[in-house]
């Protein structure tokens, strides 16, 4: 092995989930099963679609201020992204920082652990117990769930 190949992480491909021949629709891959409604079919005919050949702003000042009027808070309190997944990634750059592993069950989004596994953060994946429920007491069992003292942190679900 060169001693750059050690650096290079093997990753995964991503798997496109299974694309049926048959007349079905996946709400998992956010397909819809109606035609947009007319209004929507209105604004696209009327939106001058040489707008489209601009890069939008970065800053997305407008949606930004909309936000922030709509939600009485302050522009600077309102983040935005290019999507969910730009969202996500920004969140896991920011807060899960530490050596300690993020927690999230295995019925979840799948990209958490793509976006864990990206940015080299350790997370541990576990089933809901027979209830659909977080069971504090196996998080506890590895000590980086609960920073509080023990008697507060007790075997209750989350």
């Amino acid at each position: 092995m060169k001693a750059f190949e050690k650096n290079i992480r093997k990753v995964e491909p991503y798997v496109p989930g299974e694309q049926p021949q048959r007349k079905v629709i996946k709400l998992n891959t956010n397909e819809n099963p109606y035609a947009p409604a007319p209004g929507v079919t209105k604004a696209l005919e009327e939106m001058n679609t040489d707008r489209l050949r601009l890069y939008p702003d970065p800053t997305a000042a407008p949606l930004v201020n909309a936000l922030a009027d709509f939600y009485h808070v302050n522009p600077d309190q309102v983040f935005v992204g290019v999507g969910s997944d730009d969202v996500l990634s920004m969140c896991f750059l920011t807060f899960f920082n530490s050596e300690k592993p993020i927690f999230f069950p295995d019925i979840t989004y799948s990209f958490y652990s793509v976006w864990a596994d990206l940015y080299r953060i350790p997370y541990e994946c576990q089933k809901f117990d027979e209830n659909f429920k977080i069971v504090k007491r196996r998080l506890l069992q590895r000590k980086w769930w609960c920073d509080l003292p023990k008697s507060e942190c007790t075997d209750r679900t989350l």
